[in-house]
């Protein structure tokens, strides 16, 4: 009678064990074929995460994206932290229609690297929250030609650095909120505590971000060659910058100074002015004015993680609560 007792016990354990086992937490989960996804891994299917993962001192990466297409990366709202030698936190390597989403990246030197693009890579980096990166978010192209354009969407994207007072004055002049090569679409965005908020070789569109407390520039836009056309650069509140709130650094094309946008927010700039500010102005509103402007000009957009929800969900699922509610309504 014990032996069939205790063995009575020990398959309701293994039940249990097996059961409990499908709610148990991985990395990224493979949405074809399961495959648990941790840093270190390469991955070639779209996968959502379900925990928060740290990257082991051993490795460099946290997920490497290589020579893929039509992934789609979502984090929601799970964390993935690296160390103070760690390269990459998601490294897209030669891939094409990649999208990478509501993932909080934490520590690495370069948050998100959309690397090697080729014309139309059709990438979008959407809702993410970068911080203490030296680069948020960096574009690089194959190789530079008129003919190429990676024509990557970065929308609404949270980035924050470590500040200059926090590093060594020499590494802190390198650090890039984004840094766009040519062709691509950067808006909405809030970036904060870098050298330079966004950096850009030109060609980009960079619409509706929010630009404070970086070093030298909220916006750098530097057309470096003949081929390349300047920035379009609208609705951007870029205010609170130490040296330039915009600026536009001359390069090949012979454009000595920008006029290629308009309805910015700005204090202080280096070669630029809006189309329709009126001088002394630089940009078409003042830092001192409400944002966004009553009647048109840009929105500041942040994403915002709904990490109350499941808390409310479990409250509700707890016992009694419902009853307590309900009391509570009879009053």
């Amino acid at each position: 009678m014990k032996t069939l007792r205790l063995n009575g016990i020990f398959g309701f354990c293994m039940l249990m064990c097996l059961l409990l086992s499908g709610f148990a937490s991985a990395g990224c989960i493979g949405q074809v074929t399961g495959t648990d996804y941790h840093c270190g891994s390469s991955i070639i299917e779209s996968c959502i995460m379900d925990e928060d993962l740290v990257l082991d001192e051993s490795l460099s990466t946290c997920f490497t994206i290589p020579h893929t297409a039509n992934v789609i990366i979502d984090g929601n709202g799970h964390k993935i932290a690296g160390h103070t030698n760690a390269q990459y936190g998601i490294n897209v390597d030669g891939s094409e229609n990649v999208t990478i989403k509501n993932i909080v990246v934490d520590e690495f030197d370069i948050g998100i690297a959309l690397r090697l693009l080729w014309q139309d890579a059709g990438h979008k980096i959407i809702g993410n929250t970068i911080s203490n990166c030296r680069y948020g978010i960096l574009t690089q192209e194959l190789f530079l030609s008129p003919f190429k354009a990676p024509h990557c969407i970065i929308r609404d994207n949270v980035i924050k650095g470590k500040g200059f007072s926090t590093i060594p004055y020499e590494e802190f002049m390198v650090t890039r909120g984004i840094m766009g090569t040519m062709g691509n679409i950067i808006e909405n965005n809030e970036i904060s505590e870098y050298y330079y908020g966004i950096y850009s070789e030109g060609d980009n569109s960079i619409s509706g971000n929010h630009l404070y407390n970086n070093d030298y520039a909220g916006i750098f836009s530097t057309p470096h060659f003949s081929f390349t056309n300047e920035d379009g650069i609208f609705d951007n509140h870029a205010c609170g910058n130490r040296i330039s709130d915009i600026s536009f650094l001359p390069g090949e094309e012979g454009h000595e100074f920008s006029t290629n946008g308009d309805g910015n927010a700005c204090t202080k700039t280096g070669n630029y002015q809006d189309a329709s500010a009126v001088a002394p102005n630089k940009c078409q509103y003042t830092c001192s004015e409400p944002w966004p402007p009553s009647g048109g000009g840009g929105s500041i957009s942040v994403p915002e993680f709904a990490s109350f929800g499941l808390l409310a969900i479990i409250m509700l699922m707890a016992p009694g609560f419902a009853d307590l509610i309900k009391k509570k309504e009879r009053r």
